[in-house]
């Protein structure tokens, strides 16, 4: 039922002290969450003069992704409103690296940048995702074509992740996965530990969109999406049941409204 996600780029081969590198995202995490409280935060960020906390959660201003679940009253949405209440920046503005990052957490910058080098990305919007044990995310859709994903913290097959009408794990701390995000897709933690995963996104991806014609397209092609959300939804649904009943993620509490 589970694999692992086949296309990566493996970095085992790079001066990296894995361990170390790992150690340092964990309390770089933390140490963040405890000034902001939230799950995902930025290591790079569009604007050095902003407060710290700005830097190291900028949530306001950037739009990277909508919810599957909140697209039902898509229609209903002002989309020249979202454009005037929100200050779009692009992936490929994310150019530098927060400073408590720069001040306390130096060898994370070394490792990103080596990483940089050997795949030959350059990386725009890079940040931490935290998920509690127990849980899900909606099913969503990201702007953009993939996301990179480094696992941190993990735990296999308990984490895991559907896309593509198929479960895909990434046991390995020396591989950086590609996923591919825009199609409808979801990650789950059914395990009794936290996951932390880095996520970088290539900066010359269009993740956002600062004109209404864009808006419009983007609603034209979000239709589709709605269209194929209760499908989507009842199939994973009717195998994350069947899972249930092999044992494989009886911690899962899913919300399914």
């Amino acid at each position: 039922m589970f694999k692992e996600l086949e296309d990566f780029v493996d970095l085992s081969h790079i001066d990296i002290d894995f361990n170390k590198f790992r150690s340092q995202v964990v309390k770089h995490h933390f140490e963040c969450f405890n000034l902001t409280g939230s799950n995902r935060i930025w290591l790079r960020t569009h604007d050095t003069s902003l407060p710290i906390e700005k830097q190291i959660n900028p949530n306001k201003t950037t739009v990277t992704s909508l919810s599957v679940d909140a697209l039902d009253g898509f229609a209903d949405i002002n989309w020249n409103n979202l454009i005037e209440n929100f200050r779009l920046v692009k992936p490929k503005d994310f150019i530098y690296y927060t400073t408590l990052l720069t001040e306390k957490f130096p060898y994370i910058i070394e490792v990103l940048d080596k990483i940089e080098k050997l795949s030959n990305i350059k990386f725009g919007i890079i940040n931490s995702s935290l998920m509690k044990p127990s849980s899900s995310l909606d099913f969503h859709t990201d702007f953009g074509s993939a996301r990179w994903h480094l696992p941190i913290v993990t735990q296999v097959p308990e984490c895991f992740f559907y896309v593509d009408d198929s479960f895909v794990t990434m046991p390995s701390y020396t591989k950086l996965y590609k996923l591919h995000t825009n199609t409808v897709h979801n990650a789950f933690n059914s395990g009794k530990k936290d996951r932390l995963h880095l996520n970088l996104t290539n900066a010359d991806q269009e993740l956002v969109f600062d004109t209404a014609e864009k808006l419009i397209e983007l609603r034209e092609k979000l239709t589709d999406v709605v269209k194929t959300r209760l499908e989507k939804i009842d199939k994973v649904d009717l195998l994350l049941n069947n899972l249930y009943y092999k044992g494989l993620y009886k911690n899962l509490t899913l919300d399914k409204n």
